[in-house]
C-alpha cells in the first residue's frame, strides 16, 4: 500500500524550503541593498587639515569662528536624515552642555566635492582643529547605538582628541 501522506509532507517540505530560501534572498536584497559606502570615491583620504581648509574654503566659512563648532551636513530630500534626527539632537543637547556652537549646513550637488554623503557631521575642536568628520553612526538606522560620534565628543570634552575621519562606514547615507 502506497501511503499518500508521505507524498504530501514531501511537497510540504519543499515549498518551506523553497519559502525559506526566497525569503532569504528578499532580506538581503531589501536590507543590504540599503547599506552604501559613506565614501565610495575616498574624497575624505587626505590631510585632516587639508579637510578643515577646503570645507572651510568651499562654503565660504573661511572668516567663520569655528572653535568648539559642530557642523550637520544635509541634503535636500534624503530620507536617511529622518533615522538620524533622534542622534542628531543627542549630540546636540551634548554638546551646548559644553558651550559647542552648531550650525546645520544644508549641502547641494555644487558642495558635493566636499563632503561625500549626507547626513554627515563635523566636529571641530577649540583652536578649530579636526576632531570627527564621517557619517553619525552604520548601519541601516545609523542610530545612536551604532555611534562612535557621541564617544567621541565625549573624550574630546574629557580632553582627548580623536582627530578622526570615517570614510570607509556602511549605512544609509545618501551620495550627492
Amino acid at each position: 500500500m502506497i501511503d499518500k501522506n508521505n507524498g504530501v509532507r514531501r511537497y510540504q517540505y519543499i515549498v518551506f524550503i523553497l519559502w525559506l530560501i526566497f525569503t532569504v534572498i528578499a532580506a538581503k536584497y531589501f536590507i543590504f541593498g540599503r547599506l552604501v559606502a559613506f565614501d565610495p570615491s575616498n574624497k575624505l583620504d587626505q590631510d585632516s587639515i587639508a579637510i578643515v581648509n577646503n570645507i572651510k574654503t568651499d562654503l565660504s566659512l573661511q572668516n567663520a569662528r569655528l572653535n568648539n563648532t559642530i557642523i550637520h551636513f544635509t541634503s535636500q530630500g534624503c530620507s536617511c536624515a529622518s533615522y538620524s534626527a533622534p542622534h542628531k539632537e543627542s549630540i546636540n543637547r551634548q554638546a551646548r552642555q559644553s558651550d559647542f556652537t552648531i550650525k546645520e549646513i544644508e549641502l547641494s550637488v555644487k558642495n558635493r566635492n566636499i563632503i561625500p554623503s549626507t547626513p554627515a557631521i563635523l566636529i571641530l575642536g577649540n583652536k578649530g582643529e579636526l576632531v570627527y568628520l564621517g557619517p553619525y553612526g552604520e548601519g541601516i538606522e545609523c542610530s545612536i547605538e551604532s555611534s562612535i560620534v557621541d564617544i567621541i565628543l565625549k573624550n574630546y570634552i574629557k580632553g582627548f582628541n580623536a582627530n578622526l575621519i570615517i570614510n570607509k562606514a556602511k549605512g544609509c547615507y545618501c551620495h550627492l
